[in-house]
């Protein structure tokens, strides 16, 4: 039985380290990288000995932009910060409004007109303001003149709102022409929105 023997060549080079092959004499076409070989040997000892230059600006810079980036959207987008503008003034005008409207609410108005039956002026005749938007507003009463014209007066005018007007038809027999449900303020049809000084008003009384 044959019995087959593998020898390495005589002239076969064995492996050598990297620190090794930097010393051993190089050959022309090996120059190239036992210069890159050196530079690595020359780099590794450099940074063990801290002599390595610290990383360009540029780099720093690409660094810091990479880290900041992902913070950046978890604390969100434009769109984000500008519905939140968006819903800020909208709160603001809301407020101011709201504001307006009980400054409003709280000021009082005059106000004049007349009480007419069909195209009867109602003379000599109580009507009453009485609130009917549930304000706690003290009612304000007087009788018509002779042309059924009548005028709240500055020294006591009305404060801004919604007013259910009652027309007791008392005097001058007007009761017995005035229909029974102008005279209750929860039945009166007539209703008047102060808002600001009146004059001319008129207040017609159906049959």
């Amino acid at each position: 039985m044959s019995s087959a023997a593998f020898a390495m060549p005589d002239d076969s080079r064995q492996r050598v380290s990297l620190r090794r092959r930097a010393t051993t004499a190089a050959t022309t076409t090996s120059a190239a990288a036992d210069e890159a070989l050196q530079h690595v040997l020359d780099r590794r000892l450099r940074k063990r000995e801290g002599r390595l230059p610290p990383p360009s600006r540029q780099a720093a810079v690409r660094g810091g932009s990479a880290a900041v980036a992902p913070s950046g959207n978890r604390v969100g987008s434009p769109q984000w910060l500008l519905r939140a503008g968006v819903l800020g003034f909208v709160a603001v005008v809301l407020g101011v409004a709201l504001f307006t409207l009980a400054g409003r609410g709280a000021t009082s108005h005059t106000v004049a007109g007349r009480v007419l039956l069909g195209k009867t002026p109602l003379r000599n005749t109580a009507i009453s303001f009485h609130s009917a938007s549930g304000a706690a507003h003290e009612q304000v009463s007087l009788t018509t003149a002779a042309d059924g014209s009548f005028r709240i007066e500055a020294d006591r005018p009305l404060p801004a709102g919604l007013y259910a007007v009652v027309v007791d038809g008392a005097g001058a027999g007007s009761a017995a022409v005035v229909p029974a449900l102008y005279r209750d303020p929860g039945t009166t049809p007539l209703r008047v929105l102060v808002t600001e000084n009146l004059t001319g008003l008129q207040l017609l009384v159906r049959r």
